[in-house]
């Protein structure tokens, strides 16, 4: 997690989601309790998607950061990734939808 705030971010959790192209979630993962200095990167758990053994080619991992208290969201990030020596051809399909 990089906090890039002057202040520190307390009691927030980290929340992050891995979706394949068939509307899947093969992995999931929540942080506990968090609290991060202000001006620091501090590393919060290890993902282990894509690591797993039927990881797919082409999958979008989603992290959200957020309040504990009342859930409210503070960042959410999407990311389309591809395995290593992999490409985005398997989205040529969505191209025009």
């Amino acid at each position: 997690m990089v906090n890039t705030t002057s202040g520190e971010l307390s009691n927030v959790a980290i929340e992050a989601s891995v979706w394949n192209l068939d509307g899947m979630c093969p992995y999931y993962e929540v942080s506990e309790k968090l609290t991060v200095p202000s001006k620091r990167t501090v590393p919060i758990f290890e993902m282990k998607y894509p690591k797993s053994k039927n990881a797919k080619p082409v999958y979008f991992l989603l992290l959200k950061l957020y309040n504990i208290s009342d859930y409210g969201i503070l960042s959410r990030n999407l990311y389309w990734l591809h395995l290593p020596g992999g490409d985005y051809k398997l989205l040529e399909p969505y191209r025009n939808k």
